[in-house]
């Protein structure tokens, strides 16, 4: 999906006043054609944190927000509760705190290797 669109869109759910923020897929019902997915797939390292920063603000102001992120350092970095799926199936619930590399493993399986996005 077009990085643009995702952000049109945002700021359309944000105008409105949107007490809640939804930046992932949710299980049923699916937000309509275009939502944002995953908010920072496929963006460069600075837009990303960009973006995880404003919408780190929302949350801090009120609103509450639900991402779908893929690198671990980003977890550590803005999320204060985490849930992980493997195959559709929830494996994990709690804190970025408590996802070491064992936890890690079992999550994403014993042959998955840590990626590091940059660091800003």
């Amino acid at each position: 999906m077009p990085t643009l669109r995702s952000a049109a869109l945002l700021a359309l759910l944000l105008a409105a006043g949107a007490p809640r923020l939804q930046a992932s897929p949710p299980l049923p019902p699916p937000l309509p054609p275009g939502a944002p997915n995953q908010p920072v797939a496929s963006l460069d390292p600075v837009l990303s944190h960009s973006i995880l920063q404003y919408l780190e603000q929302l949350n801090k102001e009120g609103i509450t927000v639900v991402c779908s992120l893929h690198f671990l350092d980003l977890v550590h970095r803005y999320a204060t509760r985490v849930v992980a799926l493997k195959d559709g199936v929830k494996v994990f619930e709690g804190s970025a705190k408590e996802i070491d590399r064992a936890k890690f493993k079992e999550i994403y399986g014993e042959d998955a290797q840590e990626v590091r996005a940059a660091s800003l």
